[in-house]
Parts: structure tokens; sequence; C-alpha cells
């Protein structure tokens, strides 16, 4: 994703009892992204559709590029993803370029890529991350982990450093580089 580009992310939080996967889409005007019919790349049934069931092969959808399963998550009983931001601040060279993307619950993080650029090719991986050793926050943890214990995630925000915030129930969180936390960067 190149400087200036405008890209439209959306991520889909199904809010739905029987809904398994978090996705997120890019945007593209008139698009079907498989709501009522697919969760995920999975069919869907949901409980209950206003206006009925509508039959797989009378749409044509567009499956999402990245997201997550919610075993995949801390509880996968509760999850939903909350949408992030493409990475764009000098604080973090190895999230640079990278659409930052995180679970309600606060325990989950990913990054995510496209590579070769313009390829429609997304990899994404869970990023470790824990509280700086110089926060100014006093900072919990989950039982005797290093995941720290914020809470809810409220939401992702970013400032006019490009630098992104974790807004949780226990404070505002800002993502430092990596080595502050102890974790290693090659591009450091």
């Amino acid at each position: 994703m190149e400087s200036g580009e405008l890209i439209d992310y959306l991520a889909e939080d199904r809010a739905n009892a029987s809904s398994t996967f978090e996705k997120v889409s890019l945007v593209t005007k008139d698009g079907n992204y498989g709501w009522r019919v697919y969760d995920g790349f999975d069919l869907f049934s949901p409980n209950y559709a206003p206006g009925g069931s509508t039959p797989p092969d009378s749409i044509n959808p567009i499956f999402p590029i990245l997201g997550y399963h919610h075993a995949e998550t801390q509880n996968p009983s509760f999850s939903a993803l909350v949408a992030g931001y493409v990475y764009r601040a000098k604080t973090d060279p190895c999230l640079s370029g990278r659409f930052i993307y995180a679970d309600i619950l606060a325990a989950d993080m990913w990054a995510a890529a496209e590579t070769p650029y313009m390829s429609g090719n997304f990899t994404t991986q869970k990023v470790n991350f824990t509280c700086s050793k110089t926060t100014p926050i006093p900072c919990s943890f989950v039982g005797s982990t290093s995941i720290p214990k914020l809470s809810f995630l409220l939401s992702i925000g970013q400032d006019n450093n490009k630098d992104l915030f974790y807004i949780t129930q226990t404070g505002v969180y800002r993502i430092v580089r990596s080595v502050h936390c102890g974790y290693k960067c090659n591009k450091s």
C-alpha cells in the first residue's frame, strides 16, 4: 500500500451468536460482501433472516481479504473485530505499511500486508504485544502471561504523526517500537 493511496477497508462484526468468523473486506462500489449467505468463506444460515433466506447462487459475493475464526482468539466464546488502520508512523518500522486490526477483548492483534503490492494476495500474522517497561500507565497482566490486562478494546485511533493508539477500558495505549516491549524487529 503506497503512501497517499486510498483504500477503504470494511471490518465486519457479525454481532450474531451463530457467527464464527470476523472479517475485513476491501470496499468496492456496489459490492456484495456475502451478508446473510456467508460467514467469511463459509456458508452461513442465520437463526433469523428478515425477508427470508438468500440462495448462495443468487449473489456474486466479494470474499474477505483478512479475518479470523473465533477459535483463534484468547476467548472464542466472545469475539468481535475492532477495525484498524494501515500503519504509517515512523515509530515501529516492522509494522510499516501493514493493516493493524484487533479483537475486542484486547488480547489478540494482527498485522496484514498485500504481497506483492497490488496482487490481491494478503498475508496476516498475529502480533505479540505487551506493555513497554517505560509506560507511564501502570500495567497489569492476564494471569502469568505477558498479555496486558486491557479489558475491552473500544477503538483504534491515529494521531497527526500517524501513530496508532489502543483505546481500552483501562486507558489509552500507543503502539511503540517493538524493542521497547522486549520484541526483536529486524528493521529497527
